[in-house]
């Protein structure tokens, strides 16, 4: 269990998502970088805040453009809910 998933279980969620972003930012390979910013994007949509959510995927997507994502058996697979518009 990470910093970020413990600050969560508790419902610190400013503090998970702090926590989230620095995994990110210092992830050793991008299989776990999407799983930090998977996690990061969570954060916002507990918080009810789609911006903040769709520009986390956008960073995602811009850092990490040939991330392993769904169906790669990476585990690092994007909700279906967020995989169309």
């Amino acid at each position: 269990m990470t910093l970020g998933d413990a600050c969560w279980k508790r419902g610190e969620y400013d503090s998970a998502e702090q926590e989230f972003k620095l995994a990110s930012e210092n992830a050793y390979d991008d299989a776990s970088r999407v799983r930090s910013f998977l996690a990061f994007a969570r954060c916002y949509e507990l918080k009810g805040d789609p911006k903040g959510l769709i520009a986390v995927y956008r960073r995602m997507v811009d850092e990490v453009p040939n991330a392993p994502l769904s169906g790669t058996g990476s585990g690092c697979d994007v909700p279906a809910k967020y995989t169309s518009v």
